[in-house]
């Protein structure tokens, strides 16, 4: 596959965007561009591009689709990435001090540096040794 698409500055991909349609201060556009890139802002633009008679996508935009729009369902979905990261790292933290602690009562303070309790672990007495002299000195 041959990729045929020219280089843009992002001065040429906002007037790109509002040749299309889009209704932004040039200014503002650019610098949203520069924030985030065109290819991930204008996948948050998709709902309001118009749809030929075949129901392929075009690249015109709906009227009255706004730059705010877009914008604004980009920040949705970063609000809601965040949460749910904090999320996934409030149950990683919690999992992972669930498990030392069983470990530990089953195994000893020092059952870590016991291989044969990780038997599928190729060797991990040799990364542990490592771990253990770069983390001390």
């Amino acid at each position: 596959m041959k990729y045929t698409e020219p280089y843009l500055t992002y001065e040429q991909q906002a007037q790109r965007l509002l040749d299309a349609g889009l209704l932004a201060k040039k200014a503002d556009l650019v610098q949203r561009l520069k924030d985030v890139g065109y290819y991930r802002l204008s996948a948050y633009m998709a709902p309001y591009r118009e749809y030929n008679e075949e129901g392929v996508m075009t690249e015109r935009f709906s009227p009255g689709t706004t730059l705010e729009k877009a914008w604004n369902l980009y920040l949705f979905d970063r609000q809601l990435r965040l949460l749910f990261m904090d999320a996934i790292e409030r149950i990683e933290v919690f999992l992972r001090v669930k498990i030392a602690h069983i470990h530990t009562r089953e195994n000893g303070p020092f059952g870590y540096a016991n291989a044969s309790y990780f038997p599928l672990w190729k060797g991990y007495m040799q990364r542990l040794e490592e771990v253990n002299q770069k983390s001390w000195h």
